[in-house]
């Protein structure tokens, strides 16, 4: 046997071994297959499919395979009700991804977060929704998908909702309905200010809920052509009657509650919604007798839905149970695989050694020039020691390399919780945002320029711009949504958000009050899209507030 053959050989038993026959055709096609039917809306029955392809793309997909085929058996477990599993997949699949790389699926990326934060408001985690919604949010824009993004950044909303925050719910859906006009989907709009109109009457502010129906009345695609609301956002009915019971108009109220009872069906917080309407009118009206049955039957669906969502808990509790079970099972079989696995490793090294044995015994066998063959031995011994000696010398650089790198981490780890702690410090005075402004030297500095009409410096810009952005940091996304401002317009909404008065707005900008004014109508126009006094931009400008993100 000559010694290309038994290298041949060798070759052919190490691919036997290593198992890297796979059928990567049929695996991409199932991969596709459930990729389409999650895509359109078909629910997944089973798990042993994706579990084949999913184990299969681990071991021999890219990055972006191996994130897909995990998310989408989240998905499948998510279709299954088995929102443990769901969760642990789709965190998989985002720790696939190499956002770093040029050709990662930000896309995806964002649609597994978007499906986390979409099981966590099911379970009522609005915390854990807002932190899935960013990622969404920040993925989509990376990928392009402006809609997805702005999706993302709706459904915030829902999760300040549960937290009781109605300011920073209100703040979304108003940049939001804006954004979804601007990128024609009319349907969108019409919803966010639907829910607008609710979120305003919980503040008391009738005239701005009325103005939100009425733009949320204004959109076709909101209707059907028998001029009722479009199916499944008949909740409409009940914010437009809280509108015109806030008016004092109860017979249009009256209207709305009970066209809402009318289609509510089977649904029971419609049921809720309009024995709820009708109640608070009777109480209005001095109907005892009304109030109380209608409040009762509030009650008695509020009840319902109480026991509906207890029983839909019970198969989540069911889950967590099954999951711990099915881990500890998981480990086990691990144990027989690794055994199993250390066998075949014996049983081919075994295979490998018979083989090589033979090799030497048939080269023995044969006459050779044995100058010539301990002249190759030698040298063939000679660079397996150099080889060594290179690994070694390699093993040993790679050794102190890490060691450097752990120590610059360490530091630098240090370093950053050091500047977290004293910036929590900074935050948690026990002040407002707007208190620590106005009591910060920059603001008092200007303040005194401003009296002086001393002209600040760029320097002193710039000091102020960055205040602003450290505790207002959405206050520059708002002023340029809608496109970037000049920089001295951009100061003119700093000083007014600020508190400063119109003389000395003047005296830091140079601008005399009939300039001052005009500014000021045109930066309504430009930041809130509508038209108005420069006093209604100065109170808009004055009511943005600091919201916490994280």
């Amino acid at each position: 046997m000559t010694k290309g053959k038994v290298y041949f050989l060798l070759l052919s038993l190490l691919l036997l071994a290593c198992g890297k026959g796979g059928d990567y055709e049929q695996m991409h096609e199932q991969l596709m297959k459930a990729k389409a039917q999650n895509e359109n809306y078909e629910s997944f029955v089973s798990d042993s499919m994706m579990l084949s392809v999913a184990d299969y793309f681990d071991r021999n997909g890219t990055a972006n395979e191996k994130m897909l085929a995990r998310y989408l058996l989240g998905c499948v477990y998510r279709d299954l009700g088995d929102m443990p599993r769901s969760l642990e997949c789709y965190h998989q699949a985002v720790a696939c991804a190499d956002t770093t790389d040029a050709d990662c699926d930000y896309l995806l990326v964002g649609k597994v977060h978007g499906q986390m934060a979409y099981l966590y408001n099911k379970e009522l985690l609005p915390q854990y929704q807002l932190e899935q919604s960013h990622h969404c949010r920040r993925y989509s824009l990376l990928a392009g998908d402006t809609l997805a993004a702005i999706k993302a950044e709706d459904f915030c909303a829902s999760a300040y909702y549960l937290l009781g925050n109605i300011d920073s719910c209100i703040a979304i859906k108003e940049r939001c309905a804006e954004l979804y006009l601007a990128h024609g989907e009319n349907l969108r709009f019409a919803e966010a200010h639907s829910a607008l109109t609710a979120f305003y009457l919980e503040r008391g502010a009738v005239e701005n809920a009325a103005v939100s129906l009425a733009k949320a009345e204004q959109i076709k695609e909101f209707f059907q052509s028998n001029g009722n609301v479009k199916e499944g956002r008949e909740i409409f009915y009940y914010n437009k009657g809280l509108l015109h019971l806030a008016e004092g108009d109860t017979d249009k109220a009256e209207q709305c509650f009970r066209r809402l009872a009318a289609v509510a069906g089977d649904d029971a917080n419609k049921r809720i919604a309009a024995a709820r309407g009708l109640a608070l009118l009777f109480e209005k009206q001095g109907r005892a007798d009304s109030t109380a049955k209608y409040a009762m039957m509030a009650y008695a669906q509020n009840d319902t839905i109480n026991q509906r969502l207890m029983q839909s808990a019970l198969p989540t509790m069911q889950a967590l149970y099954d999951y711990s079970r099915y881990k500890d099972e998981a480990a086990k079989k691990s144990q027989e695989a690794a055994r199993t696995k250390m066998l075949v490793l014996i049983l081919v090294a075994v295979l490998l050694a018979t083989v090589f044995v033979a090799y030497v015994f048939i080269s023995k066998t044969r006459r050779r020039k044995e100058e010539q063959l301990a002249q190759q031995q030698h040298e063939y011994e000679m660079k397996m020691t150099l080889l060594a000696k290179a690994n070694d010398d390699l093993d040993a650089l790679l050794a102190e390399s890490e060691e450097r790198n752990r120590q610059l981490i360490e530091q630098k780890t240090a370093e950053i919780e050091n500047y977290k702690r004293q910036i929590a410090a900074y935050k948690n005075d026990g002040r407002t945002a707007e208190e620590r402004l106005v009591s910060s030297s920059v603001v008092k500095r200007f303040q005194q320029m401003g009296k002086t009409a001393a002209e600040p410096a760029e320097d002193d810009w710039e000091e102020l711009r960055k205040l602003i952005n450290m505790e207002l940091p959405e206050f520059y996304g708002i002023m340029n949504a809608n496109g970037q401002l000049p920089m001295v317009e951009y100061h003119i909404c700093i000083l007014i958000k600020l508190g400063f008065g119109i003389k000395e707005m003047c005296n830091l900008t140079g601008f005399d009050k009939y300039k001052m004014s005009k500014i000021r109508r045109q930066l309504l126009q430009k930041v809130y899209q509508k038209d108005g006094s420069s006093s209604d931009f100065d109170h808009l400008v004055r009511k943005i507030m600091s919201v916490a993100l994280f």
